[in-house]
């Protein structure tokens, strides 16, 4: 089988083809070209996208699926990466025209039951009729469009990408609506990338433990150096996320645990916002083991689901479900955010679960969240890489070896680019916000003494037990 050409036959190939290939590859261009469809984590959309552009002449190209109304933005749902290869890749030849399809709706669940089941779901349609031009530059950013296409059809996915292993989604407090357990046999299942998950706080509440905890003045404005990033007890996270809390004043099981009233006078009573991802995400996967070991033991808390509405006051929890990431951090950052009340200190409070990979600060815009510290650990890469900071999980890609045949030439392309995606190398060329959320897991790179020194800030050295992400997260290398 023939593999990526990542160092010498790769640049040769850039420098000889990138000046001529310049142009982008348009919906009347991908006659011939080797179609993949993918579906899955939208977590790791950028990742999978540099692994592509990173075979790729300067030809590379972006599409994006067209999204109206709400709070979805174009490319939310879908994307797709369109070039002729720079080197082989598999059994694909350099020069081979490539269109790889991810779609992000549904989440960790569509990279799993659809796949097992080789059933067809909703992916961007590309053709002339319904794509329009965007950016006219090609093998630039992953994050910006070259087209942007409006429809879908129905298409059975190649592969599926998942945030935890498929076992862990084919669990019942992790199924989707409507979903069963399925038949996992068929897949050939192997790691990805490993994930950081954070746990945010709106602004309003991050400010009020930032004084609560001694690290700003009293009545001063919120800080956001690292060395004043406030902490919260995971007792605290998992009595949210399961149902102890109550918000009460008499039994102090609330907010008022954390932050004195010489803090905020209207502290007591105030409602515990909780805005999470649905059942069927990975994020929520990751969550459920984290801080409920469900379904990791028989005596698991249970999870509660949604609850009520957010606010100042007129619950004890609310718990809002949301079917994505960026809904998540609309719910956090804006509905908590700006939370009114009658009350004399109106400020709502909240938390969410999230992967690092979104950045609050990303695109010179200002979500109206902040990561915040667990026991005290680091949400930072730079902890996770040695386990200092340990909320990690290691995604995987699969498919179902009756839709894609072991030895064909898409199994090929498939285990290399499943090989190479999560390489000390190919993280380093990923989107700088999805860098924060990613590491390398051990068994993709050799020796750390042979890593150059910028791709060592990607080398995790800490694993669970493979496929296994009930077992505990050890040092490795």
């Amino acid at each position: 089988m023939k593999k990526f050409q990542f160092i010498a036959t790769l640049a040769a190939a850039l420098l000889a083809n990138g000046a001529a290939n310049a142009a982008v590859i348009g919906p009347d261009d991908l006659a011939g070209a080797k179609v993949v469809y993918i579906s899955g984590a939208s977590a790791l959309r950028l990742s999978l996208a540099a692994a592509v552009q990173e075979v790729c002449n300067n030809d590379f190209t972006v599409y994006f699926s067209k999204n109206t109304g709400g709070t979805t933005k174009d490319g939310d749902n879908h994307r797709a990466y369109a070039c002729t290869l720079a080197a082989n890749v598999g059994n694909y030849t350099a020069g081979t025209k490539l269109l790889v399809f991810k779609r992000d709706a549904g989440g960790s669940a569509q990279g799993v039951n659809p796949v097992a089941l080789g059933t067809a779901i909703k992916h961007m349609k590309i053709d002339a009729a319904t794509c329009v031009a965007g950016s006219v530059v090609s093998g630039g950013s992953t994050s910006v469009a070259n087209f942007v296409c409006s429809t879908e059809e129905d298409k059975v996915s190649d592969a599926g990408i998942s945030d935890v292993e498929p076992v862990m989604l084919n669990q019942p407090v992790n199924l989707a609506a409507g979903q069963v357990p399925v038949d996992l046999s068929t897949l050939s299942v192997g790691p990805l990338v490993q994930n950081i998950f954070g746990v945010a706080v709106n602004k309003k509440a991050y400010r009020a433990l930032q004084e609560a905890q001694g690290l700003i003045s009293a009545g001063g404005a919120l800080d956001e150096s690292d060395a004043k990033i406030p902490s919260l007890p995971s007792t605290f996270v998992k009595g949210a996320l399961t149902g102890g809390l109550n918000g009460s004043a008499s039994s102090q099981r609330g907010w008022n645990l954390l932050i004195p009233k010489s803090v905020d006078a209207s502290v007591d009573g105030k409602t515990v916002n909780v805005c999470r991802r649905a059942a069927g995400s990975g994020t929520q996967a990751a969550s459920n083991i984290h801080f409920a070991n469900n379904p990791c033991s028989a005596g698991g808390s249970s999870i509660s689901g949604a609850s009520g509405t957010v606010g100042v006051r007129g619950s004890a929890v609310a718990v809002v479900e949301n079917s994505s990431a960026g809904n998540v951090e609309t719910c956090l950052g804006t509905t908590v955010e700006n939370a009114t009340s009658a009350d004399a200190n109106p400020n709502a409070y909240g938390l969410a679960v999230l992967g690092m990979e979104v950045n609050p600060l990303r695109d010179a815009g200002d979500r109206g969240y902040r990561f915040v510290k667990l026991d005290g650990k680091l949400p930072k890469r730079t902890a996770a890489l040695t386990g200092d900071y340990d909320f990690v999980f290691e995604s995987t890609m699969q498919w179902n070896t009756n839709v894609v045949p072991a030895g064909s030439d898409k199994a090929a392309f498939l285990t290399a680019l499943r090989t190479n995606t999560g390489k000390p190398a190919s993280l380093l060329a990923t989107d700088v916000n999805t860098q924060n959320g990613v590491m390398s897991p051990p068994l993709s790179y050799g020796t750390r003494a042979s890593l150059p020194a910028d791709q060592l800030a990607f080398a995790s050295r800490v694993s669970r037990s493979a496929g296994n992400s009930c077992t505990a997260l050890k040092l490795f290398k």
